[in-house]
């Protein structure tokens, strides 16, 4: 029995020390790129669901792809390695893949908080070709 439970957490350790491996950070302008959507959000709900948290973000301003009113939101586990908080209220920079049908908050995709994201950055999305 000992070993078995030894078996599962080495499992378990190993599943955590992968489970965040996203590889070379991305720059936002490659995050832009590979986007279907990019929108600042303000979070209008999230929560728990089958070990996700699901939310939704009201669109304040859409920077790329098909304006809508919301996006849909969706985080990992809280209990999980790879969780990233989702703050109902708080306003982000998002990117929707249309694969995951949503925005992810993970640290590989992570939302930033619209006072961090730079100005010239927005600046830039805001008027393409300017």
């Amino acid at each position: 029995m000992q070993l078995k439970g030894f078996a599962s957490l080495l499992v378990m350790a190993f599943h955590s020390a992968i489970a965040c491996d996203c590889g070379e950070p991305q720059s936002l302008e490659s995050r832009y790129g590979r986007a279907d959507a990019v929108a600042i959000v303000r979070v209008q709900s999230a929560t728990l669901d089958h070990d996700n948290v699901n939310g939704i973000g009201d669109v304040i301003e859409m920077l790329k792809g098909t304006p809508v009113a919301t996006i849909p939101l969706k985080a990992g586990s809280p209990a999980s390695d790879c969780w990233v908080p989702v703050d109902v209220g708080r306003r982000y920079l998002v990117f929707y893949f249309t694969e995951y049908r949503a925005a992810w908050f993970s640290p590989c995709e992570k939302p930033i908080p619209e006072q961090e994201v730079p100005e010239g950055i927005l600046k830039k999305w805001r008027h393409p070709g300017a």
